[in-house]
């Protein structure tokens, strides 16, 4: 029998892993957000230093970090074989992101490609 307490507890290890993979998400959009001012991505010093002072990259590190740091409560409760494919619904929120922050055009057989990996992943 499950009690209210079990249930509590593993429904707060999906909220944790919800949480990681949002900041994640927008960790990452921050960073491109970011990236997408430097004109000419050109590993060298003063790009470097220009890309690390550039608060869209900050943050968006920043919320990746914390994002990871949510992670540490999902995959210290959770099997491992449940835990990673949870990660699968990045590429959700980032076809998302790609299409609505990005104005990027998703093509059919990438979104098919998406409902492909998630179906497989939850069988």
């Amino acid at each position: 029998m499950i009690t209210a307490t079990r249930l509590i507890q593993s429904s707060f290890v999906y909220i944790l892993a919800i949480i990681a993979i949002i900041l994640t998400v927008v960790g990452q959009i921050l960073v491109k957000l970011g990236v997408n001012t430097i004109e000419s991505f050109v590993i060298s010093l003063p790009m470097l230093v220009r890309a690390f002072t550039d608060w869209r990259i900050i943050i968006g590190f920043s919320l990746a970090f914390a994002g990871s740091i949510f992670w540490l409560g999902v995959i210290a409760k959770l099997p491992f074989s449940i835990a990673y494919p949870m990660l699968s619904l990045n590429y959700v929120f980032s076809l998302i992101a790609a299409r609505y922050v990005f104005h990027e055009q998703i093509p059919p057989w990438r979104i098919a490609g998406t409902i492909v990996i998630l179906s497989l992943i939850h069988i």
